[in-house]
């Protein structure tokens, strides 16, 4: 598909979006990772990321986490893109 700007819609850096700023690298998807005491160390590969980050978190549930809040993520996102949605206030309050 062809969008017009491929620009990032929840942060103001105006570069084009990829999965990786998205969920990792996003001052507000961040800000909701340090809400949820997930640490994401991005200078690793995917795995290795994946495996540090459940250690630390310490729950038998961070998968389940890691689920619904990338699922929230791109919900958010897609709300804000497609529908011309905005922030939400209680989200923005973390940033």
């Amino acid at each position: 598909m062809y969008l017009d700007s491929y620009h990032r819609v929840l942060c103001v850096e105006n570069v084009d979006d990829d999965v990786t700023h998205l969920f990792f690298l996003c001052p507000f998807s961040s800000a909701c990772w340090t809400y949820l005491d997930i640490n994401w160390d991005t200078t690793l590969d995917f795995q290795t990321i994946m495996l540090r980050a459940r250690e630390s978190f310490g729950s038998d549930i961070f998968r389940e986490v890691i689920i619904m809040s990338t699922c929230a993520l791109w919900t958010h996102r897609n709300s804000i893109l497609w529908h011309l949605s905005v922030f939400c206030l209680l989200a923005t309050k973390f940033l």
